[in-house]
């Protein structure tokens, strides 16, 4: 906080009060010997306006933050369904045969979307394009690279 002070004095203002402390100018008066000055300096005092600016982003960040709160909600709905989701499968995991115990039939019976099968060929990471060279790569592949860059 100190190195932000230092660097930044122009912040500095925002850590004065927003009004100007009450002074007891009674106590002045009985102390003072010259009481018309004690009465300027408190007309002074109380006349003492300080121009502050107008905050004109407050009602953008009260926009940005409704905005914010709206995505949080929307965000937590999905991460409690997948919550519920992954409690569904932990009671799976408790109810079931113990994997060492299973047999590969056992398996696929408890888990049949991680099996690979004739049906679904692909296990994870499931990718869109099967092992190999397309035809147009082998083709490129097996033309001829052309003349070389040096004829020496």
């Amino acid at each position: 906080m100190i190195k932000f002070n230092i660097c930044f004095p122009q912040f500095r203002a925002l850590s004065y009060p927003e009004n100007p402390p009450e002074i007891n100018f009674n106590e002045y008066k009985t102390r003072v010997s010259n009481k018309d000055l004690v009465q300027k300096l408190e007309q002074a005092y109380k006349s003492l306006k300080i121009p502050y600016p107008k905050n004109t982003v407050a009602s953008e960040i009260d926009q940005q933050e409704s905005e914010y709160k709206t995505k949080c909600n929307e965000y937590m709905s999905v991460a409690n369904a997948k919550i519920a989701e992954a409690e569904k499968l932990r009671k799976k995991f408790e109810l079931m045969l113990p994997v060492r115990h299973m047999s590969n039939e056992d398996f696929t019976l408890t888990f049949p979307d991680w099996v690979c099968t004739l049906e679904s060929p692909s296990i994870y990471p499931h990718f869109e394009k099967t092992p190999g060279l397309t035809k147009e790569e082998r083709d490129r592949l097996a033309a001829p690279d052309g003349k070389p860059y040096s004829t020496v």
